[in-house]
């Protein structure tokens, strides 16, 4: 099918010719197409990574907050009850004396 240019427009004629550009031009376009469809597949896979880290760090910190409130609340009780029993010994504490 080799030729100069000349032969390809004499057995194709012009329309084919330009019908060949068109083919070339639309597999540059599908071409590029392709690719830009591949960034966006890499890109969603990287934002479900993150969103998959988002959601163990928030797990960790509620659990960690969690543990704490837990720790705060004993150290709050056990200072209620120390506070009580030094209510009932001096009767009063800091002022606070109970009925």
């Amino acid at each position: 099918m080799g030729g100069s240019f000349w032969t390809i427009l004499a057995q194709f004629g012009m329309a084919g010719i330009i019908f060949g550009g068109f083919l070339f031009v639309l597999k540059w376009v599908f071409d590029i197409n392709k690719s830009i469809l591949m960034e966006m597949a890499d890109e969603r896979k990287c934002n479900r990574e993150m969103l998959k880290g988002f959601a163990e760090n928030i797990k960790e910190n509620s659990q960690s907050s969690r543990d704490f409130h837990k720790a705060v609340d004993d150290a709050h009780k056990y200072q209620r009850d120390e506070h009580q029993q030094m209510i009932l010994s001096l009767g009063r504490i800091n002022g606070y004396k109970e009925n």
